[in-house]
């Protein structure tokens, strides 16, 4: 079995409008929610590794996340489109059976909503929204909708 949580980045800044997009770090309800969002997935999936986008507000939602795992910044995750993004997860090492991908809209909305069957509707990740699929699978390489499951949902605007 293979667990992947899949976490759009929490609210960003947009104060400085000469700021590049990659460099916008989170805003104050970003701060608060990435907190909130990190304490549920440490308590109910751990994740073995974390794949983190190079933009400041993702690593910012990772670390304020707090999740003890091994982690890589990876640059090509940056505004990735879904296809792009389920070939960076299809390269993970096997030995994490529980991976962490913190990432950026379309592509990451778009990628949850490949592995939806089609009686589940459409999956929107908003900002700190988290969607954890588990795949009846032994490697990353074979993650499909036919072995996919949405096993859980949470929002760390609406977490206590």
């Amino acid at each position: 079995m293979k667990t992947l949580i899949l976490l759009r980045h929490a609210k960003s800044s947009w104060d400085s409008p000469s700021t590049q997009d990659i460099n916008r770090p989170l805003n104050d309800r970003g701060v608060h929610d990435a907190d909130k969002i990190g304490k549920w997935i440490s308590k109910t999936y751990p994740p073995d590794f974390a794949l983190i986008s190079s933009a400041r507000r993702t690593i910012q939602t990772f670390e304020l996340c707090d999740i003890k795992s091994e982690h890589r910044i990876e640059k090509s995750l940056y505004l990735a489109e879904d296809r792009q993004i389920l070939n960076v997860i299809q390269n993970v090492d096997n030995s994490a059976s529980r991976l962490l991908l913190v990432g950026h809209n379309p592509g990451i909305t778009d990628l949850a909503n490949i592995f939806l069957n089609s009686n589940e509707g459409y999956l929107e990740l908003k900002t700190a929204n988290c969607a954890v699929f588990e795949f009846n699978c032994s490697s990353w390489e074979n993650l499909d909708r036919k072995n996919a499951e949405l096993i859980d949902f949470a929002s760390g605007k609406k977490l206590k």
